[in-house]
């Protein structure tokens, strides 16, 4: 327990970065072990929305709250250029992404897909917003 202790003690992350994180691996981990959905066969004219399997997005979504960790738990955040340059990448490139592709097939996406993307714009947009406002810098830069 006191190994525990060690690593919870040297994790230099702002709270508002830490519940990121935390939010991140909870969601990846999520995602990852989640049970693939089963393939059904119809013989009616309407066809069947099918389920996504969401265990690359569990992938890459526990990368990201691993990578976080394991920089908050070596590099004091004023050295931490990984949460630094998440900043601007979120809040100037990532929403514009999303908005485009909003804007561009928004129309074509269906349910679930829709409400994801627009998940994604508003936790990019306010996330990074507040991680900035957390460390006290905008620029991506240490």
């Amino acid at each position: 327990m006191s190994s525990f202790t060690t690593v919870l003690t040297s994790l230099d992350l702002p709270p508002l970065v830490l519940l990121q994180t935390a939010a991140l691996l909870i969601t990846g981990a999520r995602d990852l072990f989640a049970q693939p959905p089963t393939t059904t066969t119809t013989t009616s004219a309407k066809p069947q929305q099918q389920q996504q399997d969401n265990g690359m997005r569990g992938i890459l979504t526990l990368a990201l709250g691993l990578a976080q960790l394991w920089t908050g738990l070596h590099y004091p955040i004023a050295q931490n250029q990984l949460i630094h340059a998440s900043v601007p990448i979120r809040v100037f490139v990532l929403v514009p992404l999303g908005l485009l592709r909003f804007g561009l097939y928004g129309s074509r996406i269906q349910g679930q897909g829709k409400a994801d993307l627009m998940a994604a714009v508003v936790v990019d947009l306010f996330g990074g917003l507040l991680v900035g406002w957390s460390i006290g810098n905008y620029s991506g830069r240490v």
